[in-house]
C-alpha cells in the first residue's frame, strides 16, 4: 500500500482540569480521520483510574462494557464526538490520567498503529459529606448552613484540623474519624459547639480543643454548650476549654422544653470553669435527665477566685438545679479546685437535686454509692493523654453488672473509656533463669508496661541478636541510656533473672493473625507467637531448621536441646538454628 494512502485516526479527549471527589464530571470524547483512506473497524476505548466510575454517555458504549464504542468504518475527513458522564469517588487518588485509544485497520483488515490522547485531572479534597445529599464540602459550618442539609440529615467529617465554631440548629447527626483524627479548634475564639433549638442532636468521633466562652452572655460551655431537646455525644475528647461554667461541656441553659440524653466513652480533660471545670449539668434547667457513662474526667479545674462568680464548684463533675443525673462506669480523678478554702469537692459536686445516682465508678478521694471505688486506674500513659487501662488496673471488671460487656471484653464491663480487650496469658517462672517469650502481639512493647505483673521480681533481661552476633541486656539497677533494649515484642526470645519464689508473668495483647520472623545463618533466639500448641516439625517445616533448644532449669546452663517431636507451646523461647538465612512465619 502506497504510504501516502492510508488512513489517520486521531482522537482526542476533554474534561475539566481539576474535580472533587464525590463530583460527577464529564469529558468529551472526538475524533477524527486525517487520512485519504477509509479507516476500517474503529474502536475506541477509554480506561478510567481508580475511583472513576462510568454513569452514562451521548453514544451507548458497546453492550459487553462501558468503556469500549465501536463505530465502525470512517471515511476520509470523517469525526464525530460524544460525552461521557463519570463519578468521582472517595478513593480516587490526587491526580488522575484517563486514556482514549483509537484502534483500526487498513482495508486488508491489517491493524494500523493504535492512537491516543491523555486528559489529567487534578482531584481536589473536600472532607466534609452530607451522605444523604451526597454532597462535599470544605467546612462543617458549611454542611450544617447548607440549605438541602434538613433534619435527620447526618454528615461525616473526615480526618483533619478543622478551625471553626460549630453551631448546630437543626436535628442532625455529626459523625468524625474518631478521637484525635478529627479535630474542632475554636482557637479560644468561641466554644468548638454549640447545638440549640433542636430536637435532637447526636455528635460522634471528635475531639474538640481550645474553646472559650467568656461573655457577658452565654459564657458558658467552652467545649461544648447543648441545648437539645433529646442529646447523644459518644466517643469524643472536650480538652484545653474555658468558660465562666462548664469549661468542657455545658449541658442546658433555660431550656424551655425537657432534654434528656446521654454522654458516652468520652474523655474530658484539662479544661476551666468557675463551675464545672469539666462538666457542669444543670446550669438552672429543672428539666434535665442525664446519663454519663463510661467516661474518663480528668486534670479539669474550678476556680474559686473567677472573677464572675465569688466561688465556684466541681473540679470535675458539677450538677446544678436538675431533675435526674446518672453517672456510671467513668473515672473522675485528679481534678481540683483553686483556692479551695470552703473545702468543696474536688471531683463531683451536686447542689439541689431531683435524683442524682454515681455507681460504679473510680472516684478520688471517693463517694457513696454502689460498686464505687478509689484507687489509682493505672492508665497505660496519662501523660500523653492515653487513658488505656493497664492490665493490673482496679477498674477491669468493675462496671456495672447489668451493663453489656462489648465485644471483645471481659465477663463485666470496664470503668472508664477503653474497654480492656485484650487477651491474656500466664507464664509460671523459677527463682533464677527462665527463657520465655511473648504469645501476644503487645499494645505497648515498652519493658515496664510488659513486665507490670511482675514488677519488682526481676533484674535483668537478656536477648541476642542474630544480624550482629552480640547479646543485648537491661537491668533494673542501671539506668535507661546504659541499657540496651527498653522493649520487648512478640517475635523474639528473652532470658529473664527472676528474683522471688514462685512469680507468675500474666501476658496481655492481641493475637496475630501471623508472625513473620527472620532467620540468620547460625543460632536465633526466638519467641513462639501463638495460643496453639505444635510439634518441632511441624512448626519449623520448610524453614530447613537442624537444632531447636529449650529452657530446663534443671540443666546446668538452663538449655537443652529438644527433638521433633518436642511440642512448642505460648510462653516459651527457643533457640532456633538454620543452615541458610530463611523467614519462619507463624500462623497459626
Amino acid at each position: 500500500m502506497d504510504a501516502t494512502n492510508q488512513a489517520l485516526m486521531r482522537v482526542y479527549i476533554n474534561g475539566p482540569s481539576t474535580a472533587f471527589k464525590g463530583s460527577q464530571i464529564q469529558f468529551q470524547v472526538s475524533y477524527l480521520n486525517d487520512g485519504n483512506e477509509t479507516a476500517y473497524n474503529v474502536h475506541l476505548d477509554v480506561t478510567y483510574p481508580t475511583g472513576i466510575s462510568y454513569i452514562n454517555s451521548t453514544i451507548p458504549p458497546d453492550n459487553s462494557t462501558d468503556n469500549t464504542w465501536t463505530l465502525g468504518d470512517i471515511i476520509p475527513g470523517g469525526s464525530g464526538s460524544f460525552s461521557i458522564d463519570v463519578f468521582v469517588g472517595n478513593n480516587t487518588p490526587g491526580t488522575i490520567v484517563t486514556r482514549v485509544t483509537g484502534y483500526y485497520d487498513n482495508s486488508a483488515g491489517v491493524p494500523y498503529p493504535p492512537t491516543e490522547c491523555i486528559k489529567v485531572t487534578q482531584i481536589l479534597y473536600r472532607p466534609v459529606r452530607n451522605i444523604d445529599t451526597g454532597d462535599f464540602f470544605n467546612t462543617i459550618m458549611e454542611a450544617i448552613d447548607d440549605t438541602n442539609t434538613t433534619d435527620g440529615h447526618t454528615i461525616v467529617v473526615d480526618a483533619g484540623i478543622y478551625y471553626e465554631k460549630v453551631v448546630i440548629d437543626k436535628s442532625i447527626t455529626l459523625i468524625g474519624a474518631g478521637i484525635d483524627k478529627t479535630i474542632v479548634d475554636a482557637q479560644y475564639l468561641s466554644r468548638c459547639i454549640w447545638a440549640h433549638d433542636t430536637t435532637s442532636i447526636y455528635i460522634d468521633g471528635f475531639t474538640f480543643i481550645n474553646g472559650g466562652e467568656f461573655g457577658p452572655a452565654y459564657a458558658i460551655g467552652g467545649g461544648m454548650l447543648i441545648m437539645s431537646e433529646y442529646f447523644e455525644i459518644k466517643n469524643c475528647k472536650i480538652s484545653n476549654c474555658l468558660a465562666l461554667d462548664g469549661g468542657g461541656i455545658c449541658i442546658g441553659d433555660d431550656l424551655e422544653a425537657d432534654s434528656t440524653g446521654i454522654i458516652e466513652d468520652c474523655i474530658i480533660l484539662n479544661n476551666q470553669a468557675g463551675r464545672g471545670g469539666g462538666i457542669l449539668i444543670g446550669e438552672y434547667d429543672f428539666h434535665i435527665k442525664a446519663l454519663l457513662k463510661n467516661c474518663v474526667i480528668v486534670n479539669n479545674t474550678a476556680n474559686l477566685s473567677n472573677p464572675f462568680y465569688t466561688w465556684g464548684f466541681g473540679g470535675g463533675l458539677g450538677t446544678l438545679f436538675f431533675e435526674s443525673v446518672s453517672v456510671r462506669n467513668c473515672i473522675i480523678r485528679d481534678n481540683y479546685i483553686w483556692n479551695n478554702s470552703l473545702k468543696v469537692a474536688d471531683q463531683v459536686e451536686v447542689i439541689q437535686p431531683t435524683s442524682f445516682y454515681l455507681n460504679y465508678s473510680n472516684i478520688q478521694d471517693g463517694y457513696n454509692g454502689t460498686g464505687n471505688i478509689d484507687q489509682d486506674p493505672m492508665f497505660v500513659d496519662p501523660n500523653t493523654e492515653d487513658y488505656h487501662l493497664r492490665l493490673s488496673s482496679p477498674c477491669i471488671d468493675a462496671g456495672d453488672p447489668n451493663d453489656t460487656v462489648p465485644t471483645g471484653g471481659g465477663s463485666r464491663i470496664d470503668m472508664g473509656m477503653y474497654e480492656f480487650d485484650q487477651l491474656v496469658y500466664d507464664i509460671p517462672l523459677e527463682l533464677g533463669w527462665n527463657l520465655v517469650s511473648l504469645p501476644f502481639e503487645q499494645y505497648d512493647e515498652s519493658i515496664d508496661y510488659v513486665l507490670q505483673t511482675i514488677d519488682g521480681k526481676w533484674d535483668i533481661i537478656q536477648t541476642y541478636d542474630s544480624v550482629s552476633g552480640v547479646w543485648m541486656s537491661h537491668s533494673t539497677f542501671k539506668p535507661d541510656r546504659l541499657n540496651d533494649i527498653n522493649v520487648l515484642n512478640h517475635s523474639q526470645g528473652f532470658w529473664i533473672h527472676v528474683t522471688g519464689m514462685n512469680v507468675t508473668l500474666t501476658i496481655a495483647g492481641y493475637e496475630p493473625s501471623f508472625t513473620s520472623i527472620p532467620l540468620y545463618t547460625g543460632w536465633n533466639l526466638v519467641s513462639y507467637p501463638s495460643r496453639l500448641n505444635e510439634t518441632v516439625a511441624n512448626a519449623l517445616w520448610g524453614t530447613g531448621a537442624d537444632k531447636v533448644m529449650v529452657c530446663d532449669t534443671s540443666e546446668p546452663y538452663h538449655i537443652k536441646e529438644v527433638g521433633p517431636t518436642y511440642v512448642m507451646g505460648p510462653g516459651e523461647g527457643y533457640w532456633v538454628h538454620v543452615l541458610a538465612d530463611t523467614v519462619w512465619t507463624v500462623d497459626w
